[in-house]
Formats: structure tokens, C-alpha cells, sequence
């Protein structure tokens, strides 16, 4: 019995254990491709490599999941605790849009020491290629194929990720773009399709854009491509340059304990220019690493580093459309930016007689405004227009004329007429502004998942496209910023650019970053409080800051200001609380359903119209 015992224990120890038998087969793996890796001619070698490696490390995980390998264990808790190094780099983020006081600014510093990291990169890929023309996989066999193919693999994936955004998002952007203006031209649509969810782009235009990319790929050297990125990385450098006044900031602090309340902000358009600095710089890099020694050629396939040359290439080629659609979303941005201010057309009628239309039009430019020769559509919305008639049947200075108002030409050479236009341009843009707002409330109030929360209007922010629906604060999101999510169109095709710049010139004299209303509060309610704020911009000249006082006035509605900065959060006992971070500083106009508390009681006047008067006695 003792003999068979030491038999079946020599015999235990001769079959390996899980923690051995993978240990050994990990080592197998790695020796058998470091081996063969040495003697191969090709990348088409090394892709078959990275599939081994690749299905190997995923055997491993799969084992471990179902029975735990020791060694895995602590090599998995060895890089949790080097990862957990950098969480000095994680920083909370808010937006400012006040801008006074003003807050220092200051760029974060990884972002010097990812564009350092950058710079390096390219001048150890301009070295290797200068050491080793051929390609630099002739270093990676000589030192270690295993740590030269994963570095080829991560080097692999990044280009094929970029290939895919640089196809995707183009194609993407312009099929819904297609998409909106085929609902556009139906006449019968809701406003709430004017914009329509974005859908996933056809695969027969992905598949046309990327044939296309890949037979220019083919017959074209990628050198042109790599100087695109440096033009687009050189005008990105300068356009964080250029001055920010009046633009919103993006506040930050580290999320290290040491530093967490330093709180830093970067002006949102230089942000923007720092990442397309960035991006251009990234994609350079990529395209420098992947075909820096056949800048100047077409791909070859007799190349020992061809599956990389081919990937950096088409990669360089993809660019041009990731340019032109930054140049389309940049001159989409510029048109329907808000701080802009877009001088309004007069619409002129009655002036046949090229004299009369050359001189009527030299008196209204004077004003700073543009000129239509158009007859004067029959509709509600119709634009400012004027019709020219001889002097004895003017309407200038009347108290209540009809428009088109009747106007003589030497009424045109005073300021009556150019301050009524003014006036009766502005009311224009309040009643567009009044009329869809209010059918955009109605019809968002029937599509969102539930009672309660509130929307946040702000058409006078450039970054903020569309109505913003805020749910009900519940689990998670009631300690921490709310998700937001876009109901309706842009405001763009809503409202148009120049009533936005109309809305942007009031809410930011009355020092209102945004707005936020209540679910249940009536459109026609919230056309009352707006129409309150419009009168306090008029009567004061916008000098004047909008208080709760200037609002009291107002049925069925509470408005209450709250001035949003970290450590000064909206609270109340009586009225829901919007959440958002506690790094953002602004100021918010909440338009509250009335909950009959903490209202001022006024007595109504006495109406005298409805009392007896005496008869005189003669």
C-alpha cells in the first residue's frame, strides 16, 4: 500500500496543474512565435502571428474566467495598481458661461505632455526609417518579433479604427443630412420630424466611399495626405490664437486630492482648436510610423512591411474628407452662431423705374440693412417690407399703420422710417421666436418618457443645437449631473440665425445663461414670462439685470433666479431641483409651476368703469 501511495504521488506530480499547464502553454506560445517570427519575409506573416497571439491571450482569459490561474490573478492586480497611477489625470469638467469674475486660465498639463509625446514619437519614426529603409520590422526581428509584433498590432489597430471613423463619419453626416432636407420638403411634417433621430448610413454608400478611397490609395503617394494633416494641425495651432471674448469656458480641476479645488478654465473654441491640433497631429504620426520610408510612392506589394504601408495609406487618403467635412461643420457653426449680428432685409414694392429702385435702395443701405426688389408674399410671417408711394399717400409717421408700410422716398432720407423698421423687426423675430417655441413645448410634452423634470431652453448658445428634456431625478443621477436628452429640431431650422442672435443680444444683458421650465408650465404661461422679459429689455435698454421681482406679476408661473457656481447649488423645499455639476457656473432663469407659496398678495384695483355715475339734472 505504502509503494502504491508514493506511485499515485509521483504520478500527481508528473501532470501539471492549471497554473502550470497554462503557464507552459503561454511560454510555448511566446517562444514558438518569437522563433518562427525571426524568419519570415513579410507583415502577411506577421498578421497571422497577431492572430495567435491574439486567440491565445483570449484562450487564457476564457480559462481564467472559468477556473482562476493564479498568476494571472496577480499580473491582473499588478496593472490595476499601475493604471490607478493615473488617476491624477482624471479631471472634472463643467462649463462656464458667465465669464465675470473672470477665472485664470490655464491649458491642463497633459496636454503639453501628450503633444511632447507626440513630437518624440515622430522623430523616433523619422530615425527608424532613416536607419532601416526597408522598414523598421528588420529591428523588431533582430531584438524581440514578440514585443515588435505587439507593437505592430497596436500600431495596427489605431489605423484601422482611424479608417473607420474616416469612412463612417462623413457618410454619416451627409446621408442624414439628406435625410432632414427630404422631410423638410414635405409640407405636412410636425416639427418635431423637421429633425429626425439620425439613423445609421446605408452600407452601399459606406461600401462606394470606401472602394473609392482604396483605388485612390492604389495609384497615389500618401505623402499628400500627411501634408494635409500638417496644414490642418498648423491652422489649428493658430486658431488657438485668435481671441475668445464672449465665447464660454470649460472649467477644470484635477481629480487628485491635493489639487481638487483648483479650478482652471480654457476657453471652449480654443479647446476645439487644441483638439483638431491634436487629432492632426495623432493621424500624422500613425501615417509617418506606417509608410515614412514610401512617402513619396504608391503602395508596394513586394515591400516586407506591405499590410502596414497599405493601412497607412489609405488611412492618408481618408483625410481629404475628414478636412472638407471640418471645413462644412466650422462654416455651419459660423453661419448660426448667435454672437454674430446678420443686418435684416427690407423688402421693397412699388418701384418699377430703375431710378426710383436705385435711389430708394442708396437710402435704405444707409441703414445698415439689405435690400430685396421682391413682391411681398401674402402670408403671416412675412418680412419687414415697405411700398413705395408718392408723398401725398405716406403712412410714415401714422400711429397704427398696416404693413407693408407706405413710404415716399424722401421719407426714406429720414430716421422715422429706419427706427419703425428696427422696432417692426425685432417684433418679427419675437413672434417667430413666441410661435414655434410654443409648438415645439406642445408637441415635446407629448414625447417625453415621463411626468416631471423639465426642459432647458438656451437658442443663444452656439454649442446647444436643440431643446434639451431633463428627466426626474431617481437613482444615481439624484447625487450627480443629470443626462440630458435632445427633443425636437435644431434651433437652427426652427427659429433661424437671426433669431437667435436677437435672443443671444437680450438674455445676455439680462445676464441669463439658460433657462430652465418646468414640465406642466403652459406654453402660454411661459410666452408671458417671456414677454415680461422682452418689455424689461426695452423700457431699461438692456442695462438693467433680470431679478425675481420683475416677474411677480406673472399667473400661474414662479420665477426664481439662481446663480450656478461650485459649492452654490440651487436648493428649495418647494420646488424641484435641476441637477447639474458642482464644477459649472452660470445663471439660470427657472420658470416653476406656482405652487401658491412664498407669493406676494396684492390687491386688485378697483375697476371705477363699472360704477353708477349721477344723471345730470337740468
Amino acid at each position: 500500500m505504502k509503494l502504491l501511495d508514493a506511485v499515485r504521488i509521483r504520478a500527481h506530480r508528473l501532470v501539471p496543474s492549471a497554473e502550470r499547464g497554462t503557464a507552459i502553454g503561454v511560454v510555448t506560445l511566446l517562444v514558438g512565435i518569437e522563433v518562427v517570427g525571426r524568419t519570415t519575409p513579410s507583415d502577411w506573416y506577421d498578421l497571422l502571428a497577431g492572430v495567435a497571439l491574439l486567440l491565445g491571450g483570449l484562450l487564457v482569459a476564457a480559462w481564467h474566467r472559468t477556473e482562476p490561474v493564479p498568476w494571472v490573478s496577480k499580473l491582473t492586480r499588478y496593472a490595476t495598481r499601475q493604471a490607478n497611477r493615473f488617476d491624477q489625470l482624471k479631471y472634472d469638467v463643467g462649463i462656464d458661461f458667465r465669464g465675470t469674475p473672470p477665472i485664470p486660465r490655464r491649458i491642463p498639463r497633459s496636454v503639453y505632455l501628450a503633444f511632447a509625446a507626440l513630437v518624440a514619437l515622430d522623430l523616433l519614426a523619422i530615425a527608424a526609417w532613416t536607419a532601416f529603409p526597408d522598414g523598421w520590422r528588420e529591428f523588431g526581428q533582430r531584438t524581440s518579433y514578440v514585443l515588435y509584433l505587439v507593437a505592430l498590432v497596436s500600431l495596427w489597430s489605431m489605423l484601422l479604427l482611424t479608417v473607420f471613423i474616416s469612412v463612417y463619419l462623413p457618410v454619416y453626416i451627409f446621408d442624414n443630412r439628406m435625410r432632414r432636407m427630404a422631410i423638410e420638403a414635405n409640407p405636412n411634417r410636425s416639427v418635431l420630424d423637421s429633425d429626425p433621430v439620425p439613423q445609421s448610413p446605408d452600407a452601399a454608400v459606406l461600401l462606394g466611399y470606401a472602394v473609392l478611397a482604396l483605388l485612390v490609395t492604389l495609384v497615389t503617394p500618401p505623402m499628400y495626405g500627411l501634408g494635409l494633416c500638417g496644414l490642418v494641425a498648423l491652422a489649428g495651432f493658430l486658431g488657438c490664437l485668435l481671441p475668445t471674448d464672449g465665447d464660454a469656458n470649460i472649467l477644470w480641476r484635477s481629480g487628485g486630492a491635493a489639487r481638487r479645488t483648483a479650478i482652471s478654465s480654457v476657453p471652449m473654441r480654443r479647446l476645439l482648436a487644441l483638439g483638431v491640433t491634436f487629432a492632426a497631429t495623432f493621424v500624422g504620426s500613425l501615417i509617418l510610423w506606417a509608410c515614412g520610408g514610401r512617402l513619396n510612392a504608391p503602395p508596394s506589394f513586394d515591400s516586407p512591411m506591405v499590410v502596414t504601408g497599405f493601412l497607412g495609406a489609405l488611412a492618408a487618403w481618408l483625410v481629404p474628407g475628414l478636412v472638407l467635412l471640418g471645413m462644412y461643420q466650422f462654416a455651419r457653426f459660423r453661419q448660426v452662431d448667435p454672437t454674430r449680428r446678420d443686418p435684416h432685409a427690407v423688402r421693397i414694392d412699388n418701384a418699377a423705374a430703375r431710378a426710383v429702385r436705385v435711389r430708394a435702395a442708396s437710402l435704405v443701405r444707409r441703414w445698415g440693412v439689405r435690400t430685396v426688389f421682391a413682391p411681398i408674399p401674402e402670408s403671416v410671417d412675412r418680412p419687414v417690407a415697405l411700398r413705395l408711394v408718392p408723398p401725398e399717400e405716406s403712412e410714415a409717421t401714422e400711429f397704427d399703420p398696416r404693413w407693408p408700410l407706405k413710404v415716399s422716398l424722401d421719407d426714406l432720407a429720414g430716421t422715422v422710417v429706419k427706427e419703425r423698421v428696427a422696432r417692426r423687426d425685432e417684433i418679427q423675430l419675437r413672434r417667430r421666436f413666441h410661435k414655434c417655441l410654443a409648438k415645439l413645448l406642445k408637441q415635446s410634452a407629448l414625447v417625453v418618457p415621463e411626468a416631471g423634470g423639465g426642459f432647458w431652453i438656451a437658442p443663444h448658445w452656439w454649442f446647444v443645437e436643440t431643446l434639451l428634456w431633463e428627466a426626474p431625478p431617481k437613482g444615481k443621477s439624484a447625487d450627480h449631473g443629470a443626462v440630458l436628452r435632445p427633443v425636437g429640431p435644431s434651433y437652427e431650422k426652427l427659429f433661424g440665425p437671426r433669431v437667435r442672435q436677437h435672443l443671444h443680444a437680450i438674455l445676455r444683458a439680462g445676464q441669463i445663461d439658460l433657462i430652465y421650465v418646468e414640465h406642466g408650465v403652459s406654453p402660454r404661461n411661459l410666452e408671458k414670462v417671456l414677454r415680461a422679459l422682452f418689455e424689461l429689455h426695452d423700457v431699461h435698454g438692456g442695462r438693467l439685470r433680470a431679478e425675481d421681482r420683475h416677474f411677480q406679476g406673472v399667473p400661474k408661473v414662479r420665477v426664481m433666479f439662481h446663480d450656478y457656481a461650485p459649492g452654490n447649488e440651487f436648493r428649495s423645499e418647494t420646488y424641484p431641483e435641476p441637477k447639474f455639476d458642482d464644477v459649472s457656473r452660470f445663471r439660470v432663469m427657472h420658470v416653476f409651476r406656482d405652487r401658491e407659496e412664498s407669493e406676494e398678495t396684492t390687491d386688485v384695483p378697483f375697476d371705477f368703469s363699472w360704477e353708477p355715475s349721477p344723471l345730470a339734472i337740468h
